[in-house]
């Protein structure tokens, strides 16, 4: 993979994200944060894989830092938006 290649980094981190990989996660919430996995930023999806990261990462720096991360993310968001990604978190079962 080039570097810059954000597609091909979706595309290879998508299936391990669905299957519960937390740094993969991880790489899914700097994606659709920073709008390298869209048109543009999507913090509903950022804050959902970042949230899952910090779930699937055993205690320490790794579940902290999403945890700053996905926190951080909702000041962006609108009550209503943070509220779907918690849903989000809440009905995600791993494929």
């Amino acid at each position: 993979m080039r570097r810059g290649d954000y597609a091909t980094a979706l595309r290879l981190l998508l299936p391990l994200g669905e299957h519960g990989d937390a740094e993969a996660e991880d790489g899914l919430g700097h994606l659709y944060a920073s709008g390298r996995a869209d048109k543009g930023p999507d913090f509903v999806r950022a804050y959902m894989w970042f949230s899952l990261a910090a779930m699937h990462h055993p205690p320490g720096n790794d579940r902290d830092t999403n945890e700053r991360n996905f926190e951080g993310l909702a000041h962006f968001m609108s009550p209503a938006e943070v509220e779907l990604a918690r849903e989000l978190v809440r009905n995600w079962r791993p494929r």
